[in-house]
């Protein structure tokens, strides 16, 4: 496998955009297989009045198990009554 990824942020629009392209070996050949994924980007405080807005309890996570998020990015543990 080989995997190409690109990835472009537009504050403005605040859109992620990640173009994906894989490469397998089957037999002699290749597969090719190409991705787009776009996320809408959110603050903390939009996130949370958003799920709070239609009934979640919410707990902002500093990281997963041992290891923290990096800088600028955060969890969530939502969950409704």
């Amino acid at each position: 496998w080989a995997v190409l990824a690109t990835v472009r942020e537009d504050p403005r629009r605040r859109l992620l955009t990640r173009r994906i392209t894989t490469f397998r070996k089957i037999g002699a050949s290749y597969r090719r297989d190409e991705e787009v994924h776009r996320q809408r980007l959110y603050s903390k405080a939009e996130l949370i009045e958003l799920l709070r807005a239609v009934g979640f309890r919410v707990r902002v996570l500093g990281g997963y198990g041992a290891g923290p998020f990096p800088a600028g990015l955060a969890g969530f543990l939502a969950r409704k009554p």
